[in-house]
């Protein structure tokens, strides 16, 4: 009896392991402590997402705000530079913003790697199909997004907090639209389609060098 429940277990984990396993393209969101990370299913259990030491310092920089702080660019770029300052002169990982920027790229990795303990949602339906009138949300082919994809593996990122971040890198090898619904929670909405029209011209050139 006691092996036939263990295999009865087993077999009910794998079966909602498939039923929730997500499709090539999919936008998945991974709920971290203080922010959600991004990344684009592939298929065969890999993702392929942005990230290097600045995604460890931008959750610290949330961390060391107080619950009235509202988070901002420069004030992600004063604590870099606080953390530079404050390293030694053999510590690499936390020397400030210039050399984790050249740590932060573009890479493929197993899915539960990038999931770690944490939750993560198939987030297709917060951006298909929306209307904001001179972007496009229709999403490309699963093949055309793969090939979007593959054009940035092992690339450089430009990681900016709040302007360029692992959501707008996913949205826009999705769409074309580079946008990041958390990051514009802190940020004038008079200018919000101006951001988006640099974001995505960023990756444009990114994804054609």
């Amino acid at each position: 009896m006691g092996i036939v429940f263990v295999l009865y277990l087993l077999v009910s984990v794998e079966l909602i392991s498939a039923s929730i396993c997500p499709e090539k393209g999919d936008l998945i969101k991974v709920k971290r402590m203080l922010y959600t990370h991004w990344a684009v299913y592939v298929g065969n259990g890999s993702a392929i997402h942005t990230t290097g030491i600045l995604e460890e310092l931008s959750e610290r920089y949330l961390q060391s705000l107080s619950p009235k702080d509202v988070p901002s660019e420069q004030g992600f770029h004063e604590f870099l530079s606080l953390t530079r300052r404050n390293s030694t002169a053999g510590d690499s990982e936390d020397s400030g913003s210039s050399e984790a920027q050249r740590e932060y790229h573009i890479t493929k990795e197993k899915f539960q790697t990038i999931l770690a303990a944490d939750t993560f949602a198939v987030a297709n339906s917060q951006y298909d199909n929306r209307e904001l009138p001179g972007f496009n949300f229709k999403p490309f082919s699963k093949s055309k997004i793969l090939e979007r994809l593959n054009r940035f593996v092992g690339k450089i990122y430009p990681y900016s907090l709040l302007y360029l971040n692992c959501e707008h890198f996913c949205t826009f090898v999705r769409y074309g639209t580079a946008i990041s619904d958390q990051a514009e929670r802190f940020l004038l909405s008079l200018r919000k389609k101006k951001r988006i029209s640099v974001a995505t011209k960023k990756l444009e050139d990114l994804m054609n060098a």
